[in-house]
Protein backbone atom coordinates (compact mmCIF):
# COMPACT_ATOMS: atom_id res chain seq x y z
CA UNK A 1 0.00 0.00 0.00
CA UNK A 2 3.11 2.22 0.58
CA UNK A 3 5.16 1.36 -2.18
CA UNK A 4 2.76 2.28 -4.96
CA UNK A 5 2.09 6.18 -4.57
CA UNK A 6 5.69 6.44 -3.82
CA UNK A 7 6.58 4.61 -7.16
CA UNK A 8 4.56 6.61 -8.89
CA UNK A 9 5.82 10.09 -6.97
CA UNK A 10 9.18 9.18 -8.18
CA UNK A 11 8.14 8.70 -11.88
CA UNK A 12 6.07 11.84 -11.65
CA UNK A 13 8.77 13.55 -10.59
CA UNK A 14 12.31 12.51 -12.08
CA UNK A 15 12.90 15.18 -14.49
CA UNK A 16 11.98 18.06 -11.90
CA UNK A 17 15.24 19.27 -10.75
CA UNK A 18 16.74 22.73 -9.58
CA UNK A 19 13.60 23.50 -7.17
CA UNK A 20 14.07 27.29 -6.15
CA UNK A 21 12.49 25.81 -2.52
CA UNK A 22 11.05 23.84 -0.41
CA UNK A 23 6.90 24.99 -1.26
CA UNK A 24 8.11 23.84 -4.86
CA UNK A 25 9.07 20.68 -3.97
CA UNK A 26 5.86 20.09 -1.85
CA UNK A 27 3.45 21.37 -4.50
CA UNK A 28 5.60 18.84 -7.23
CA UNK A 29 4.88 15.73 -4.81
CA UNK A 30 1.33 16.93 -3.89
CA UNK A 31 0.84 16.83 -7.98
CA UNK A 32 2.47 13.24 -8.43
CA UNK A 33 0.57 12.01 -5.74
CA UNK A 34 -2.85 13.35 -6.99
CA UNK A 35 -1.76 11.87 -10.41
CA UNK A 36 -0.97 8.78 -8.58
CA UNK A 37 -4.38 8.50 -7.31
CA UNK A 38 -6.08 7.95 -10.48
CA UNK A 39 -4.86 4.80 -10.74
CA UNK A 40 -5.22 3.11 -7.48
CA UNK A 41 -7.97 0.22 -6.93
CA UNK A 42 -10.86 -0.44 -4.65
CA UNK A 43 -10.29 -2.50 -1.51
CA UNK A 44 -13.01 -5.50 -2.06
CA UNK A 45 -15.53 -4.72 0.75
CA UNK A 46 -14.52 -1.33 1.57
CA UNK A 47 -18.17 -0.65 2.25
CA UNK A 48 -18.07 -2.82 5.28
CA UNK A 49 -15.06 -1.36 6.99
CA UNK A 50 -17.48 0.38 9.57
CA UNK A 51 -18.05 -3.18 11.18
CA UNK A 52 -14.74 -3.87 11.87
CA UNK A 53 -14.02 -0.82 13.35
CA UNK A 54 -16.59 -1.38 15.35
CA UNK A 55 -15.89 -4.61 16.49
CA UNK A 56 -12.18 -3.30 17.07
CA UNK A 57 -14.08 -0.54 19.28
CA UNK A 58 -16.28 -3.28 20.93
CA UNK A 59 -12.97 -5.37 21.59
CA UNK A 60 -11.14 -2.77 22.89
CA UNK A 61 -13.17 -1.02 25.33
CA UNK A 62 -14.11 -4.56 26.54
CA UNK A 63 -10.39 -5.32 27.36
CA UNK A 64 -10.03 -1.58 29.14
CA UNK A 65 -13.19 -2.89 31.63
CA UNK A 66 -11.08 -5.85 32.25
CA UNK A 67 -8.41 -4.28 32.94
CA UNK A 68 -9.96 -1.82 35.44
Amino acid sequence: MVESPTAGVRLGTRRVTNCRDGATVLRWAAAAYLDTEKSFRRIMGYRDLWLLHAALNDATQSEEVRVA
